[in-house]
């Protein structure tokens, strides 16, 4: 609760009566556009999934590729950049969720100068994401698909490594 005594005393900016008579009206509009704000980056995490999937199906076009035509030199760096990249989408995954939990504090204490809490009251129905049962929030099955990803690359380029060895030593 002090923390968000805090960021409402963040927001606040200017009291009503030394801002002037379209005090609610800009309140309203600054609400508006924040909240428009907060869709437009839950989109663009979209759009960035989107990217990364199809950049991790081109890589496992060129490893199954590799494989067919036996060119297991080729396979190693490809999984090692499969890899990078998986993390990397994990990484940008867990940064859009710290945006939006950061954006819908704001929202959040932006509603306590509103009539209606909309948000607040949606996120207090739902138990703050603390229980899977009533909701589980998207990220956590979202950061599931690079860690998947990640993973056939890590095995794939082991078991490449050792077949290679396997070769050299029988």
């Amino acid at each position: 609760m002090h923390k968000e005594l805090e960021l409402s005393n963040f927001i606040r900016g200017l009291e009503k009566e030394r801002y002037g008579n379209k005090y609610e009206d800009h309140l309203l509009e600054i609400y508006k556009l924040y909240v428009k704000m907060t869709d437009n980056i839950s989109e663009r995490r979209h759009k960035t999934n989107n990217l990364f999937i199809t950049i991790n199906s081109a890589i496992l076009g060129v490893i199954m590729y590799s494989f067919k035509t036996s060119n297991a030199l080729f396979i190693i760096p490809a999984s090692l950049v499969g890899f990078a990249i998986a993390m990397l989408w994990g990484d940008l995954i867990n940064s859009y969720k710290r945006m939006n939990s950061g954006k819908f504090k704001v929202i959040h204490a932006l509603e306590n100068y509103l009539p209606v809490k909309p948000y607040t009251a949606e996120w207090e129905i739902l138990k703050q994401g603390k229980h899977p049962k009533i909701y589980k929030p998207f990220t956590s099955y979202e950061a599931l698909i690079p860690k998947i990803f990640a993973c056939m690359y890590l095995v794939t380029a082991i078991f490449m490594v050792a077949q290679i060895v396997y070769n050299i030593f029988l």
